[in-house]
């Protein structure tokens, strides 16, 4: 991402950010609520366009309009509330609309088969079976379930709109199990963006007024502004 600005209804939300990200990292958003931290996210994931600055992936630029193109390029966003239905089983949802077919029938077990190979690699297979009903869940292990429907897209940088919000202090510290275990699958290298107003402790980077002034991790420096 390059010099990417954004204003909503005069008030400047974002100046001039680059951010560099490679395979199989993990990059931070941080900064308080107002900061800008969404507002840049969503740009990347296509639910926003910017109004100046370049997106490059694998080395195309690139410009989303709707979410879905961002999903298709290989760029998934979970965001903060679920949007799992909670009396399908996890199969079902992470399939919602992609279902495998046997002829005219769904091939439940085919379906089945590919979730428990997305569970085994984020290494939380036994905890949870892929014919279970999503509302018997805990919310840990259903934004686990929404980890898994992404990377079933094969998406090449996932998104974790505030990943720890929903999650006790225990769950806190298995989401960066979560994070460490999409880095390492063995059949792509994922880079994770992690969006959030509490992580800490902060990485090593430095922003002021919106701009990036160390561009490795990127770090939103705490403003009153809409984000």
């Amino acid at each position: 991402m390059r010099g990417i600005t954004k204003s909503f209804f005069g008030v400047q939300v974002l100046r001039d950010v680059d951010l560099d990200i490679r395979p199989g990292e993990v990059h931070a958003v941080l900064g308080e609520n107002g900061a800008g931290k969404s507002t840049l996210m969503k740009i990347l994931a296509g639910a926003y366009q910017p109004d100046a600055g370049t997106i490059v992936l694998d080395g195309q630029e690139v410009r989303f309009s709707h979410p879905s193109e961002a999903q298709n390029a290989g760029v998934s966003i979970i965001y903060q509330e679920f949007t799992l239905l909670p009396e399908r089983t996890v199969a079902q949802n992470i399939y919602l609309g992609r279902e495998p077919h046997r002829g005219p029938f769904v091939d439940t077990a085919a379906m089945e088969r590919a979730t428990a190979e997305l569970l085994k690699s984020l290494n939380v297979e036994a905890g949870i079976r892929p014919n279970k009903i999503v509302r018997t869940l805990s919310v840990a292990q259903q934004q686990t379930v929404e980890i898994a429907k992404a990377l079933s897209f094969r998406s090449k940088v996932l998104v974790m709109d505030e990943p720890t919000a929903a999650l006790s202090p225990h769950g806190c510290s298995g989401t960066a199990a979560w994070r460490s275990s999409t880095l390492t699958r063995s059949n792509s290298a994922v880079t994770s963006i992690l969006r959030s107003s509490m992580l800490r402790p902060a990485p090593p980077v430095d922003q002021r007024r919106g701009r990036v002034i160390a561009p490795a991790n990127l770090l939103i420096h705490n403003q009153e502004r809409p984000g």
